[in-house]
């Protein structure tokens, strides 16, 4: 009966011990895992960041005319059909805009009220 005892004792021992062990193991092989897909994160992030500064290389309006100007070097400039000129603005004087009901519609003034209850002290 003694050694009954002593052997269950024994198996529930081991069993313990091994399912410890087999607990270790998984977490580090999670934690290897965890480990690889932060790299791979990194790894990615710095891919797109790379890329997504050669899409905005290429569609760059300086390359793309150096590149039109090595492939036809023969371009040239084109001229100029019309020319904007830019002119002094206009000042508007209060009078003008008095005199026109048009003008002092759409341009609105400002009123100034005030009442005695307003200033009152308490």
């Amino acid at each position: 009966m003694k050694s009954l005892k002593y052997f269950l004792s024994a198996i529930i021992v081991t069993t313990v011990v091994l399912a410890y062990t087999w607990q270790q193991i998984e977490l580090v092989k999670v934690s290897y895992e965890i480990k690889n897909l932060r790299e791979q994160a990194v790894t990615l992030l710095d891919q797109n960041r790379f890329l997504r500064y050669n899409v905005a290389n290429l569609r760059s309006p300086e390359r793309l005319a150096r590149y039109v100007a090595c492939q036809n070097p023969n371009l040239t400039e084109p001229v100029k059909l019309w020319e904007i000129k830019q002119v002094k603005p206009v000042k508007v004087t209060s009078q003008i805009i008095e005199k026109s009901p048009l003008l002092s519609f759409f341009i609105p003034t400002a009123e100034a009220s005030a009442s005695a209850a307003a200033f009152s002290l308490r």
